[in-house]
């Protein structure tokens, strides 16, 4: 796309709240999609994907938290907000395992 087009777009389309002006927004979408069917398919393989990742981010923070509390630790704030704002499944699940045996949530979560 031409910086002269992008820049077109920007002005007649600027950020706005009016659901009107939405409304006729999405039907910009929904023909967009409807004459491009690739692009509506990418789009909707990357939302799955990204819904199921985000899914096991909080099922496995949950399941943490559980296993935590079952075990009578306690999370301090920074320890939850650290908990929370992890984004690597990997990291998440290894807590989770270690706190299983873990006698302080310090070593649950190192």
């Amino acid at each position: 796309m031409s910086s002269v087009t992008r820049e077109e777009l920007e002005r007649r389309f600027p950020p706005t709240d009016d659901p009107e002006r939405l409304a006729n927004r999405w039907q910009v979408i929904d023909l967009l999609l409807a004459i491009t069917p690739q692009v509506k398919q990418e789009l909707h393989e990357g939302g799955v994907k990204e819904g199921v990742e985000t899914g096991e981010l909080k099922a496995t923070r949950s399941a943490l938290r559980r296993v935590l509390a079952k075990w009578h630790l306690t999370l301090s704030p920074d320890q939850d907000a650290r908990i929370e704002t992890c984004t690597d499944l990997t990291v998440l699940q290894r807590w989770h395992d270690q706190a299983l045996s873990a006698a302080s949530t310090w070593e649950a979560l190192r």
